[in-house]
């Protein structure tokens, strides 16, 4: 069941480039050449493991992952990959303390499959596994299931009903297929991330089009077989996309992403929709400047904040890692941040320990010209406003 949700009043807040305050604390990691971080996770001894892709061992594109104290002292480093280019999406710390990580093996321009790999905690694999066809397939998001297996989302354009459908494959914890479904119509449907319910389901976030109009922003609910209970699609601009979901205590929803919205001077904004427990919306607010500008992750703070992580467009070729802290209870912006240390940053993703969070990405050091292939693994601090933190 998909229901089309019209936001036709979204609400739109101007976040001036004058006005927001600009955060100087960041770690950088440079291993020589191209490299940068898309994914984090939290670890039960305090630190986090976050995961990306660097092409410093060989030309082309490895796995790498790193393990940080929580002091952000780089424990290990690995990478995992071969001759193939293979790409990090997102990785997740297990309740045995091992790590999973989700992204894609590309073998040919046409043939990439999802892949799915497992490591102890000191980062040496267990196993690693692929699941595709013919086509194109990758992972993007992970989560685990009740009963300890991995639930593992992506795209998939070798199964289902064509266009591209979601991607969900249930793995035991030895690597072991315990089933695979798709969910999609003939048209272009996408999953980006995936969260469990508390009834043992999950809820995902993606994209979805029913061909009459191009893709936009989706909720999913699914049972824990896979088999989907409801779906909205929310159209917040001429194209939408939903990137990051988390869940609330009341059993709704917020979810962040990107639209691209004509009538504003940037061609892309961040947006985002809370909704209820069957996805009926509550609010949405589409967070812009005069410059293009995306989401990549969103994690709540507490009951009444929660933190949008991305990047924008500061001038021509500049772009620059921000975070926008907004209310729960209406969208409202409390406060907006930009880290540029670097002479060009990215924002991926978000990882809370505590009180503490920071947000992963890319960037490119100062000095370094930009377009000279030199990325670096960027930790920025996110400093957040003691009213926030209070409430």
């Amino acid at each position: 069941m998909k229901n089309h949700i019209i936001i036709g009043m979204i609400i739109t807040i101007i976040l001036s480039c004058e006005e927001v305050k600009t955060i100087q604390k960041e770690t950088m990691i440079d291993f020589g050449k191209d490299e940068y971080a898309v994914s984090s996770t939290a670890t039960f001894d305090g630190g986090m493991v976050i995961g990306g892709t660097t092409t410093s061992i060989r030309d082309n594109q490895e796995m790498l992952f790193m393990k940080f104290d929580k002091d952000n002292r780089r424990l290990w480093a690995k990478t995992i990959g071969g001759h193939t280019i293979d790409k990090c999406y997102d990785v997740m710390e297990l309740k045995d303390r091992s790590i999973v990580a989700i992204g894609s093996v590309e073998y040919s321009a046409f043939n990439t499959d999802m892949l799915v790999v497992k490591m102890n905690e000191r980062g040496e694999v267990l196993w690693s596994r692929t699941f595709g066809g013919r086509n194109t397939d990758e992972g993007r998001a992970l989560a685990q299931a009740e009963d300890g297996a991995i639930m593992a989302l992506g795209t998939t354009l070798s199964f289902g009903a064509g266009g591209g459908d979601m991607f969900l494959v249930k793995i035991g914890q030895d690597g072991s297929l315990i089933w695979q479904r798709t969910i999609g119509q003939v048209y272009a449907d996408a999953g980006r991330d995936i969260q469990a319910l508390a009834n043992g389901g999950y809820i995902i976030a993606g994209n979805r089009s029913d061909g009459q109009t191009p893709y936009q922003a989706s909720l999913t609910q699914i049972t824990s077989d896979g088999e989907e209970v409801w779906s909205r699609v929310y159209a917040a601009g001429s194209v939408s996309e939903a990137r990051s979901v988390i869940v609330l205590p009341d059993g709704g929803f917020i979810f962040a992403g990107r639209a691209r919205v004509s009538t504003v001077v940037g061609s892309t904004s961040t947006f985002a929709v809370k909704t209820n427990a069957i996805g009926d919306v509550s609010w949405a607010q589409n967070y812009y400047t005069s410059k293009n500008n995306e989401s990549s992750c969103i994690v709540a703070i507490n009951d009444n904040a929660a933190l949008i992580g991305g990047f924008i467009d500061t001038r021509v070729r500049m772009t620059q890692a921000f975070s926008v802290i907004v209310k729960i209870e209406d969208g409202s912006e409390m406060d907006m941040n930009t880290y540029n240390d670097s002479t060009y940053s990215l924002g991926y993703s978000i990882v809370r320990r505590d009180n503490v969070f920071d947000l992963i990405g890319g960037a490119i050091p100062k000095g370094t010209a930009v377009g000279a292939d030199k990325l670096n693994v960027v930790i920025n601090r996110v400093k957040l406003p003691t009213d926030v933190l209070s409430k």
